[in-house]
């Protein structure tokens, strides 16, 4: 019995496989092209064109339509203009000085009204739009009538001048807001009652001066007058004493102080008081917000 043995072979066969990568470079070439560029520059003029009715510029010569204005109401208007009135003879040279009246823009808004002797005869509502307005001036001319409240509205207003007029009735208590105010004169017109504390207030904070009547007056340096303990010595005694005996009268004072040659003293020194004793009771009364040393 013969035995086969079989024998298995396992024949492993490597196949070596050669990859070959190629590599591609791409070369991306730019190319520049050189433009020479020419810039031409036009000049485009702008035409004015006429402003609405609702403008500063022609509430103004809505109001006063009979006066002869150096402008037109068109947009861009810039600048001070002379006005003159066909009632006024002015000649060339009076128009060119200082004391002409005119008007004067800011970037189409009204800032300066100086209107003198024009033959103006109204205050006219329709200024309270002119809400740029710094200076008011219609003095010497012949207005009537009451000062309009809505120009409390002119919260930008410096100076106020209509004096040399005929108007009539009560300042507005409205002028209060004007917290800007510096100058407010008044003189030569027919109005009743005296000026509201609440405008003095305003004046006085500002340093400013009103005239009433006829007579200027500048409201004292309050802060000043609070600070200044020089007539509350004893020296001064008399002086206060006589001066609340006639319980702050300024004629009575005068009579008590004449009667007494002065209390003694020269006439300087009596006078120096009455000044600051007048100060400072209408500091008192109008700025109470300052601390007042006891007399």
């Amino acid at each position: 019995m013969s035995s086969s043995s079989s024998l298995a072979f396992s024949a492993s066969t490597a196949t070596s496989t050669t990859s070959t990568t190629t590599t591609a470079t791409t070369t991306t070439f730019t190319s520049t092209t050189s433009t020479t560029s020419k810039t031409t520059t036009t000049t485009v003029t702008t035409v004015p064109v006429a402003l609405p009715a609702t403008s500063d510029c022609n509430i103004l010569t809505s109001a006063y339509n009979f006066l002869q204005y150096s402008f037109q109401c068109k947009s861009g208007i810039n600048g001070k203009f002379i006005v003159t009135s066909p009632y006024s003879k002015r000649d060339l040279e009076e128009r060119q000085t200082t004391t002409a009246s005119y008007v004067i823009f800011a970037n189409e808004r009204i800032t300066d009204i100086v209107l003198n002797n024009l033959g103006l005869n109204i205050l006219p509502p329709s200024f309270a739009k002119l809400t740029n307005l710094t200076t008011f001036n219609v003095a010497n001319n012949k207005i009537s009538g009451s000062i309009p409240k809505a120009y409390g509205q002119l919260t930008n207003l410096v100076t106020v001048d209509f004096s040399g007029n005929s108007l009539s009735g009560y300042i507005p208590g409205q002028f209060a807001s004007l917290k800007k105010l510096k100058t407010l004169n008044l003189a030569g017109n027919a109005l009743s009652g005296q000026l509201p504390a609440s405008i003095l207030a305003v004046l006085t904070a500002n340093g400013g001066t009103y005239t009433w009547g006829v007579q200027s007056v500048k409201t004292p340096n309050c802060r000043a007058i609070s600070l200044d303990t020089g007539y509350l010595g004893p020296q001064w005694a008399v002086y206060w004493q006589a001066w609340q005996n006639v319980g702050g009268d300024l004629n009575a004072f005068d009579n008590a102080a004449q009667a007494s040659n002065y209390f003694g003293t020269r006439a300087y020194f009596y006078q120096s008081f009455r000044k600051y004793a007048k100060e400072r009771v209408w500091c008192m009364k109008y700025r109470p917000d300052y601390v007042y040393a006891a007399v």
